[in-house]
């Protein structure tokens, strides 16, 4: 199996056919691992990184691609390292997509002896400077993860992995009723309560944009709702960093031409309660973002009862799970028990300065041990429990 390194704007976009046909076999499982978000992604956020995508090919055959980018960081802010790290990741906080279950792409049946190639090339060809792998953002039920773990014994090179997030999901009913008899009694009277006092108030009509014209609407109203609503709180919301919005622009647009949007709005007579802008991607929907008129009426629960709406939708289209994403909040919580993890694995090339951030690493979790013993000893303390 050849390897090649794929460092130019040219040879990336190259890649589009291929990128596709490897989706078409089963290789690409997340929306957030498609050519449409991770070219997008590097259109807004290429400043400062370097292309350093990897492909696999056998006998004239695409087999794989690792997606991946360059940088210089500083761990611990004075260790430099030289860091390849997954497209798609790696953002500052205030512009961070939040691009979950990322992963690498292989032809099915070739996922083992593609990440062997892939790391062989790593550890032996010189036309690629690093000393850090990051792997961010990963399904911790992905192959990939195993698989690592099973061929990096034959290498030089340290691994290791960390679980990091939960994302709250829910397995879909064949009905909105049975879905509603799956949630928690003070959920469900919140529902029927809060739909009860919409009702009264007017006719709520969910609408989903179907059109070019009603997605542009439907996605004034979702920013709108959005920034309206975390502004009044004192926060900036997402849709003010200029590379999330003008990330998002652009998605929208693809996943509407792909089929993959799904931009409800929930709409009380005329004006526009709530916005959810949703994701489908093979039988998952993703909830990727909301927004709702927090000040229309307080004693009504808007934002749950639009995201009922959503899932209503998603369960009338056959849809087979609704995915909340990272992050367990109350209102996940309440409609979703099930979760997925997401992990991080690391690779690392022995060395120094590997030596000089593990040792800090370690130290630091001996630190956190002693804090949170002595904050349990004078809990014990100040309760008489010794």
């Amino acid at each position: 199996m050849e390897v090649k390194l794929i460092h130019d704007e040219e040879g990336f976009q190259s890649l589009k056919k291929g990128w596709k046909e490897l989706q078409s076999m089963g290789g690409v499982k997340n929306i957030t691992v498609t050519w449409e978000w991770m070219s997008t992604w590097w259109d807004v956020f290429k400043q400062g990184r370097e292309l350093a995508v990897l492909i696999a090919e056998q006998e004239g055959k695409l087999i794989g691609i690792a997606p991946l980018i360059k940088r210089k960081v500083k761990n611990f802010w004075f260790i430099p390292y030289e860091r390849l790290e997954l497209l798609a990741s790696g953002e500052e906080e205030r512009d961070d997509i939040c691009s979950d279950y990322l992963d690498f792409i292989s032809r099915p049946g070739f996922e083992k002896d593609f990440l062997e190639a892939i790391l062989r090339f790593l550890c032996h060809s010189r036309s690629i400077r690093w000393e850090e792998l990051l792997l961010p953002k990963l399904d911790a039920e992905s192959s990939t993860i195993p698989l690592l773990f099973d061929v990096i014994s034959r290498f030089d090179l340290k691994i290791e992995k960390f679980d990091q997030e939960l994302c709250p999901y829910a397995i879909l009913p064949s009905s909105p009723e049975a879905f509603l008899a799956k949630l928690g009694k003070n959920t469900r009277r919140n529902i029927r309560r809060s739909l009860g006092r919409m009702n009264k108030a007017g006719k709520p009509v969910y609408q989903l944009a179907d059109t070019e014209k009603d997605v542009e609407k439907a996605k004034a109203i979702l920013i709108k709702l959005h920034q309206l609503r975390w502004t009044s709180k004192g926060k900036p919301g997402v849709f003010s960093s200029e590379k999330f919005r003008a990330f998002h622009e652009r998605m929208i647009s693809l996943a509407y031409k792909n089929g993959w949007l799904r931009l409800g709005t929930l709409f009380l007579d005329d004006k526009p309660l709530a916005c959810e802008y949703n994701l489908r991607f093979n039988d998952k929907i993703m909830a990727y973002q909301a927004g709702f008129d927090a000040t229309a009426d307080r004693k009504t629960s808007i934002g749950l009862v639009g995201m009922v709406f959503a899932i209503n939708h998603a369960i009338s289209e056959g849809a087979a799970e609704y995915d909340f994403l990272t992050g367990v909040s109350d209102y996940k919580a309440n409609l979703a028990k099930d979760r997925h993890k997401i992990a991080t694995v690391r690779i690392a090339k022995p060395s120094g300065r590997e030596t000089i951030y593990r040792g800090i690493r370690e130290g630091l979790k001996v630190l956190k041990k002693c804090v949170r013993f002595s904050k349990s000893v004078k809990l014990r303390g100040a309760t008489g429990n010794q």
